[in-house]
């Protein structure tokens, strides 16, 4: 019986710790040179977060951009000052500015 009962709570503790969740960010997620980045910016957002836990959707059609931005993702040579920054290699550069809807 007390043999059943180890088996049992070694099989508690292996199952706790396959619950668990992180999320992965790699470099495929963050921009490259030749990439253009589109924001929207909302100055006054009303989304609901909904309740702790996992399988949820998110509604995000309640925002209205007040602000357009693209931002275009350079190599560093095109930056007039990138011989201050050896280490870097790209560069972000605005596209069109602010547009206000």
């Amino acid at each position: 019986m007390k043999k059943l009962s180890y088996i049992t709570l070694l099989m508690v503790v292996l199952l706790n710790k396959s619950l668990t969740a992180q999320i992965t960010i790699t470099n495929a997620s963050f921009p490259a040179v030749g990439d253009t980045l589109n924001e929207a910016v909302d100055n006054s957002p009303a989304v609901n977060n909904g309740t702790v836990g996992g399988s949820q959707t998110w509604d995000f059609t309640a925002l209205k951009a007040n602000v357009l931005r693209k931002t275009a993702v350079r190599p560093v040579s095109e930056g007039a000052n990138s011989a201050d920054f050896p280490a870097a290699n790209l560069i972000f550069k605005s596209l069109n500015g602010n547009i206000g809807n």
